[in-house]
This record gives C-alpha cells, structure tokens and sequence, in this order.
C-alpha cells in the first residue's frame, strides 16, 4: 500500500491529506467524488490513490510533482 502522510492523532492521514496526495498523481481527481454528507471517504481515497500508483509503476511513469504545502 502506499505510505500516507501520519498527522492526526491516531497516526491517520485525513481526508483532505489524502485527497491531495491523490491529485498530485491524478490531477483529474476531483473533491465531490471524495467528500459526502460533510465527510471524506477516507477509504476510497487510499484505495484509489493505491491503484493509480500501482498502475503508474506498471507503466514506468515519471515521478509526479512534490505536493505542495
């Protein structure tokens, strides 16, 4: 699985984290796919992110932009 920023509490990445380590390697994404009834499908969202990345090294794509702050 791919190695998600760690900044809650709990040692989870949120939401919005993983939404942006997510449009970093599919800029396409968009936010209402991920954010329902006021909450991020965090779940869907590292199940995402782990199949475009796994896709990308199937595809020996190129290393995609640094996220930005």
């Amino acid at each position: 699985m791919a190695e998600y920023e760690e900044t809650a509490e709990d040692g989870v990445a949120s939401g919005e984290e993983l939404f942006k380590s997510l449009l970093r390697i599919f800029p396409l994404a968009t936010p209402w796919d991920y954010f329902k009834n006021g909450r991020w499908q965090v779940e869907l969202l590292q199940i995402d992110t782990d199949l475009v990345e796994a896709h990308r090294r199937e595809a020996a794509a190129p290393e995609p932009p640094p996220l930005e702050e």
